[in-house]
């Protein structure tokens, strides 16, 4: 639990330096989008989020390990699909037009993602976690995510100073694939995810045998 933990801390440490630092400045600084343009992928991102949450939230998952698994190797194809647009962007191989449709494309797909793989595992932890214990341990998690992103958001920004938010936003989605493979390659998760595939089958919760 403790691997899978730091797995998904890293995750939000890459994740916020490109979404609340790198993309922005890209739009405003660099491409000198508009405050509306800007504002709306933003709501795209958080209505996407929401209704994501609802269908996640009604569907009957058949397996956590392959659920998981899924949506952290899709969530790292969109971080590497939206750093290659912002390359094509920043050396005007492509429009800003057309980088700002693949932008709110891929802002819907990554909200999805996100939540297909968070609600899982938020699920399985408080079923494998002792309630006696389970405070602290989301406390901490949640404490080492919020330590983590500042320090993230830090480091961005000298990168972006000396180069652009194309290269800013690459050196976090070359984390993200390191981070991926580890999180999708270790034994240790991947026997934890399915003990608790298997606790649920027998409990027959929202998981569904395969």
């Amino acid at each position: 639990m403790f691997r899978l933990m730091i797995y998904f801390s890293l995750l939000n440490f890459c994740f916020v330096p490109v979404f609340v630092v790198a993309e922005p400045y890209l739009m405003r600084t660099e491409q000198l989008a508009t405050e509306y343009q800007i504002g709306v992928t933003q709501i795209v991102f958080g209505v996407a989020m929401f209704i994501s949450s609802i269908i996640v939230g009604s569907i009957k998952l058949r397996s956590l390990k392959g659920t998981v698994k899924r949506g952290v190797i899709f969530m790292t194809v969109m971080f590497l699909t939206l750093t290659g647009s912002m390359f094509l962007v920043t050396y005007n191989i492509i429009s800003f037009k057309y980088f700002y449709m693949i932008l709110i494309a891929i802002n819907v797909v990554i909200a999805y993602s996100m939540t297909l793989t968070n609600v899982p595992i938020n699920t399985a932890m408080m079923k494998v976690i002792e309630p006696e214990v389970r405070g602290r341990v989301f406390a901490t998690i949640q404490s080492t995510s919020m330590l983590m992103m500042p320090i993230s958001t830090m480091l961005i920004g000298p990168i972006i100073n000396e180069t652009n938010s194309a290269i800013g936003s690459s050196v976090f989605t070359v984390i993200i694939i390191f981070v991926t493979l580890g999180l999708i390659t270790n034994k240790k998760i991947a026997r934890m995810l399915e003990g608790i595939d298997n606790q649920s089958r027998q409990e027959k919760p929202n998981f569904e045998a395969t």
